[in-house]
């Protein structure tokens, strides 16, 4: 199966009801020519889990308890986390077309080092995006999340409402691997997107 690098460009504007903000231009490993993201859906489901790095900020930690909680941001905690978060909700929704929702960030106990007990912030999103909404911040937010996973391999997969098969997730030293049995992988990171889709806006 061929590997696909993917770079996005999201300058194009919205025409009616279509993502045509998405014109992800990719550049295929090994040669092959190069081709583009064009999938048309209307929802996604993003099913991700994963524990977060040791190194992840405080500010940030508690930035995503406030919003799980339903609670203020602070202007902090708001240069930390994506915009797009603000739209989750624990609440089932009639597009959940996979299940319940999934808006969960707890810590837990992971294992015992010399006599101490290491704890790990676990963050688990299963949500339901319309095609608008994913094609400009969703792929961003993957890539993003990424970046504070302390886990890696398989995390998730990503799911079209009018596809069969969803595309697994994975993570890798904060690249993110999209993949399954028919079509091309697909592989990004944050650097690959303009910022300012990730910054939150009130």
């Amino acid at each position: 199966m061929r590997r696909v690098v993917a770079r996005f460009n999201f300058s194009c504007n919205l025409i009616g009801n279509r993502p045509q903000s998405l014109t992800g231009h990719t550049a295929n490993v090994g040669g092959h020519a190069c081709g583009q993201l064009n999938d048309m859906s209307l929802h996604f489901q993003i099913d991700i889990a994963f524990d977060l790095r040791d190194s992840v900020s405080t500010d940030l930690i508690n930035g995503l308890r406030n919003l799980i909680e339903n609670r203020p941001l602070t202007g902090e905690q708001k240069k930390l986390i994506p915009n797009i978060l603000k739209y989750f909700s624990s609440i089932e929704t009639i597009n959940a077309f996979y299940g319940r929702s999934v808006l969960y960030f707890d810590s837990h106990y992971r294992y015992t080092k010399d006599g101490i007990d290491i704890a790990k912030w676990t963050l688990h999103i299963r949500q339901v995006i319309n095609d608008d909404l994913f094609y400009e911040e969703g792929y961003p937010l993957i890539a993003w999340l990424a970046t504070i996973s302390e886990t890696e391999g398989f995390v998730g997969y990503l799911k079209e409402e009018l596809e069969q098969i969803p595309r697994q997730i994975n993570f890798q030293n904060q690249i993110v691997t999209m993949c399954d049995r028919i079509r091309d992988d697909i592989i990004f990171k944050l650097d690959d997107f303009d910022s300012n889709l990730i910054k939150w806006r009130d």
